[in-house]
This record gives C-alpha cells, structure tokens and sequence, in this order.
C-alpha cells in the first residue's frame, strides 16, 4: 500500500527490532535508535558499517536519498556516530 501511495516507510533499528530493507519511494529512511538499549546506544563500527552497507544498498535498488536519523540520547552518541557514518559513505 505505502508503495502504491509514494509514502516512505521507516526501517527502524531497536532492541525490539532488526532494522529492515524495505524500500517503498524513492526515498528510504532509516531511523537507528540503538540495538541494545534505547536512548543511550554508540554503534560500533561494524554495527555503522552494516548501516552504511544498507544505505548504498538502497541506492542501488533505487532510493535517490536515503535519510538517516540517529536517537537523541543523553550520553551524546549520535552526533559522533553521525559523523563516523558520514565519513563511511563518502
């Protein structure tokens, strides 16, 4: 349905969840709240690896931007982790 309506899913990473692959618009959006706790989670480089993997993978199967978006959490991982992820896809 959401590919139908050009709606954008979210493929989530949590504890509760294995981020997913699906691809629904030409957009994908990947929303990383950490995989074994919340709001306090720094992925490690193979962990950012696999997401940056996923990323290029997405691109290929047709999403022109992919948009990623990490939890904020009180420990300030994301910002670092935004910046490792970054300089992995360039």
């Amino acid at each position: 349905m959401l590919h139908s309506i050009g709606s954008t899913i979210c493929n989530v990473d949590s504890p509760q969840q294995k981020i997913t692959d699906h691809l629904t618009s030409n957009k994908a959006y990947l929303r990383l709240h950490g995989r074994k706790h919340w709001y306090s989670y720094n992925y490690s480089d193979e962990e950012l690896r696999e997401i940056a993997g996923l990323a290029r993978e997405l691109t290929h199967r047709g999403a022109t931007k992919v948009y990623i978006f990490f939890n904020n959490d009180f420990e300030g991982y994301a910002p670092a982790n935004a910046l490792v992820l970054k300089q992995m896809l360039t």
